[in-house]
């Protein structure tokens, strides 16, 4: 790996540790700040249903109206259909959606 894609993964990897630790925090403005970034740095290799599940779940936690807007614009211009498909899946194996 070529340092250019070392320092992309690695700041890839950061912003969903930023995300999960947020999360964790119940600090939602950080949330939606980290989900706001994570679709720009997607690579190869991520799960491809992961970045817009946590992008939602940043929208669904959201209270505040400019946080939500900017959610909601990065949901409605994000994913295909083959990516709401891994989306779908990807809650539904981490148990945050029943299937169906």
């Amino acid at each position: 790996m070529g340092d250019r894609a070392r320092h992309a993964a690695d700041a890839q990897a950061a912003l969903f540790r930023t995300f999960r630790e947020a999360r964790d925090a119940g600090d939602v403005e950080l949330m939606a700040e980290a989900a706001l970034k994570l679709p720009s740095g997607q690579r190869f290799g991520t799960h491809p249903g992961q970045v817009p599940a946590l992008v939602h779940e940043a929208y669904a936690a959201a209270a505040e109206s400019a946080s939500r807007s900017g959610l909601a614009a990065a949901l409605a211009r994000g994913p295909s259909a083959k990516a709401r498909r891994a989306a779908r899946t990807f809650l539904s194996e981490q148990s945050l959606i029943e299937s169906g």
